[in-house]
């Protein structure tokens, strides 16, 4: 409103996707098991953009699922692990990632140094010290922590070290999880029209501004007066046709995807009831430590109900 008001461009929703990230990789992260909550996504962000190594606070293994696909094939141990230095050691010195799992409300002392990226230069080697052992240190190297607690309290020095990422589903997140589960079992043809449509606008968005930074680059490298050099004038006016003719498709696109999503909204109902359902089973855990059923156990009994449903065109039924 204040950006508005000063009338400052602005998008009329801005959201950290649209900021930092590229839709063609989130589209990738979700092939890779993220799920498609606005939640998730944002905290997949801030797992790979952020200069802290992060610590997912993720009791339903959402994120712990998400990264052993994204990192591709990462080392895995546990603070309890006799063999933790060594897998870091080996890690930290061939540039592999590396999953800390089961992470308690403590950190091991060895890692301080990773987690400070505490790295130095002895001649041309860029070394780390673990454990009194100097480590050649891989740029390459990635480290990701997890916990299963639900509600850790860390010291303030470990939220110093890392970059503490709240994976815990809330009933926001499993509702928009569980629409798109129904979506994908009512409306398949729907879904796979909104999954095209994304990829098409990412791509097109990323023409547009290979065309602007192209015109830079031309009118930078010009020699003399731009108006004699017919090559540029000619490259510019074919520029323009082009980012006329995407802006034009962008347009289109995103009316379709309105109307996809009013197509989606139809079935808010029912991905509403679930995450109601979902929350209300795990509250009995709170009478007995034995009703307690894990996210994906929930999500295949969601599924299947979905299957087993007779048709009804009242989507209430």
């Amino acid at each position: 409103d204040e950006a508005r008001a000063r009338n400052l461009p602005c998008a009329e929703k801005p959201t950290l996707l649209d900021t930092l990230e590229d839709p063609v990789r989130v589209r990738e992260w979700r092939t890779q098991l993220l799920p498609t909550d606005d939640v998730s996504t944002n905290n997949a962000i801030l797992v790979t953009g952020g200069r802290r190594y992060p610590l997912c606070i993720d009791p339903q293994m959402q994120a712990h699922r998400w990264i052993r696909k994204m990192a591709g094939n990462p080392l895995i141990t546990t603070m309890r692990d006799t063999n933790l230095l060594r897998v870091l050691e080996q890690a930290v010195r061939n540039g592999r990632p590396l999953l800390v799992e089961d992470l308690g409300e403590t950190i091991e002392p060895a890692l301080i140094p990773v987690l400070q990226k505490a790295t130095f230069r002895q001649g041309t080697r860029l070394l780390i010290k673990i454990a009194d052992q100097l480590v050649d240190f891989d740029e390459g190297f990635k480290l990701y922590l997890c916990t299963k607690l639900p509600n850790p309290h860390y010291l303030p020095e470990i939220f110093s070290l890392v970059n503490v990422i709240n994976f815990q589903i809330n009933p926001s997140a499993l509702e928009d999880q569980l629409l798109e589960m129904v979506v994908r079992s009512e409306l398949p043809q729907v879904e796979k029209k909104s999954s095209q449509l994304l990829m098409q606008m990412a791509a097109d968005r990323r023409k547009l501004s290979e065309i602007e930074a192209s015109i830079l680059k031309q009118l930078s490298e010009s020699k003399g007066n731009v108006l004699d050099d017919t090559s540029l004038i000619n490259a510019l006016a074919d520029s323009k046709s082009l980012a006329k003719m995407i802006n034009e498709r962008l347009a289109s696109a995103e009316i379709t995807r309105k109307e996809i999503s009013e197509a989606r909204e139809q079935y808010r109902i029912v991905a509403t009831r679930g995450s109601i359902i979902y929350f209300t089973v795990q509250s009995l855990s709170e009478c007995d430590p034995m009703y307690n059923y894990s996210l994906q156990y929930f999500q295949s009994l969601f599924n299947r109900c979905l299957c087993d449903a007779q048709e009804s065109k009242n989507i209430d039924k």
